[in-house]
């Protein structure tokens, strides 16, 4: 499997659902990336239903799309007023014994 990077959006407050998914290779970075309502999982609420996101960034150096422990990650939050503004997120973090993935 090829190392992957996937990156996502959850609401910061009233629920743990999905907003948007966005997979890219390894190979492809540096990338600038954009999500979308038009990412959000099957019948799920859509990023523009809600005013602040967690975004997080993980890498999955085995090419699971699941979290396994060790993966590199890091998480931000973003809000509606940092729509029109460039979003950095350093993956300096390691994915916990028990992912909540």
């Amino acid at each position: 499997r090829q190392r992957q990077m996937c990156i996502r959006a959850r609401p910061m407050t009233g629920g743990n659902a999905m907003l948007a998914v966005r997979k890219h290779r390894l190979d492809e970075l540096p990338l600038d990336t954009v999500l979308s309502d038009g990412m959000n999982m099957a019948g799920g609420p859509q990023l523009s239903s809600v005013d602040a996101w967690q975004v997080t960034v993980r890498v999955s150096p085995h090419g699971s799309p699941m979290a396994q422990k060790g993966d590199p990650f890091n998480t931000a939050t973003v809000t509606t007023e940092q729509l029109d503004k460039r979003l950095l997120i350093n993956i300096d973090q390691r994915w916990p014994e028990y992912p909540e993935d």
